[in-house]
């Protein structure tokens, strides 16, 4: 199907990132408690620094799990306007990503982690209201996504390395697929398939509020709801990367490839997701959504970050 013959959806635009000081770059985001987004913000070699993979002559390259040098970084708080910032030094995990956390504090995880000979990587970081350290730990590694709660829940979906293991991984922290820890960086809770073939075996998306969590995953891309420790199923059969929730009013958004910009809206009934067409997403002014963006899914609501705008969509846009 042609992206043109599908009906659009316009996102709004929200508000504008605007960094903490001049000449930084944004570095990654989330939407943390109540909407609030976090993102962190490096200077261009800093970036670059957190973002380092290994160069292979004409091979394939790997994401680094630590930086070269240690980055100092900002994290800035958005609810649209600034709200706070906080400067956190001596930043060492690659590929890391900003989370709040209760009391001002901040969480700093990266997304790769190594099991070494003596003992695994610490990729996770507590920082106080101060921005001085706190506490480490070890999340795992295959990170695709975190996402923190009012009550300091830290909840974290892993990639298809990070349930069957790499980087000297053989018993995977992430082979779940799917775990909550404490503010200590406890492991709390772990995942358990609801059915049989409904095993994560990557975590395409990850929808966490202070009352339940929505995910959608290979394999067979159920949708499946959390709620009080509890989890429940509803067959989707559909890939998407973000997975919007309202009760029983659903919507799935973004595929691959020149799909990217495609959401559909939903409901849940029995064991089964219903869908109606695929809609396309567009800018507020009609011009395509252009790749890459950034999403988070929060409740019934979409965020996508391009070139430091933070835009939204939500159910009740559909």
């Amino acid at each position: 199907m042609q992206n043109d013959e599908r009906p659009t959806v316009a996102l709004r635009q929200h508000a504008e990132l605007i960094p903490p000081d001049a000449g930084l770059e944004l570095v990654s985001t989330s939407i943390g408690p109540g909407g609030v987004l976090a993102a962190m913000w490096a200077s261009p070699a800093g970036r670059d620094g957190l973002l380092s993979r290994t160069v292979d002559d004409g091979g394939p390259t790997f994401p680094l799990t630590r930086t070269p040098e240690s980055v100092t970084v900002q994290v800035a708080a958005y609810d649209p306007a600034p709200v706070f910032g906080r400067v956190l030094s001596g930043v060492q995990p690659a590929h890391s990503s900003a989370h709040l956390l209760p009391g001002g504090r901040t969480l700093l995880v990266g997304a790769r982690c190594a099991n070494n000979a003596d003992g695994p990587e610490h990729n996770a970081v507590v920082y106080d209201d101060a921005g001085g350290v706190e506490r480490t730990g070890v999340l795992g590694d295959g990170i695709e996504h975190v996402a923190t709660t009012a009550a300091g829940d830290i909840w974290v979906g892993y990639f298809d390395e990070g349930v069957f293991g790499n980087y000297g991984w053989l018993d995977p922290v992430g082979s779940s697929g799917l775990l909550r820890f404490d503010e200590n960086l406890t492991q709390a809770w772990e995942f358990t398939s609801p059915g049989e073939g409904l095993a994560i075996f990557d975590c395409y998306a990850l929808n966490v509020t202070d009352a339940e969590v929505w995910a959608c995953y290979y394999t067979d891309f159920p949708i499946v709801r959390i709620r009080d420790g509890q989890i429940r199923a509803w067959r989707s059969g559909r890939a998407a990367h973000a997975v919007l929730a309202d009760g029983d009013a659903v919507a799935l958004a973004r595929g691959y490839g020149a799909d990217h910009d495609w959401i559909a809206a939903g409901r849940l009934d029995g064991g089964e997701a219903h869908f109606g067409p695929d809609r396309r997403m567009v800018m507020p002014d009609g011009a395509p959504l252009p790749p890459p963006v950034r999403i988070h899914a929060h409740g019934p609501e979409l965020s996508l970050i391009h070139d430091n705008i933070w835009y939204k969509l939500g159910l009740g846009d559909i």
